[in-house]
């Protein structure tokens, strides 16, 4: 099994500021990934919250009102996950 983990790193730009946080606390698949991604494109439109992951364990949450008024940027972010000893 591989170690290498990936998750989407989210930078949402707002007449409130920029936001940047990732999609969920934990890695997955890059097949999982790819379907989150593709959820994402496909509902973009009807989208009503977002929730951002930060690494310091905060959340940035974002409604649709602030969302509506948004350029969302997405990225792939890949890492490793070590091994239990």
């Amino acid at each position: 099994m591989s170690n290498l983990q990936y998750k989407l790193k989210f930078t949402v730009t707002t007449p409130l500021g920029t936001f940047t946080g990732y999609g969920s606390k934990e890695g997955y698949s890059h097949e999982g990934i790819n379907k989150g991604l593709d959820i994402l494109e496909t509902s973009l439109n009807k989208l009503t919250s977002l929730a951002l992951y930060c690494e310091d364990n905060s959340q940035i949450l974002l409604n649709e009102s602030i969302l509506k008024q948004s350029v969302i940027q997405v990225r792939i972010i890949s890492f490793l996950v070590k091994p239990d000893a």
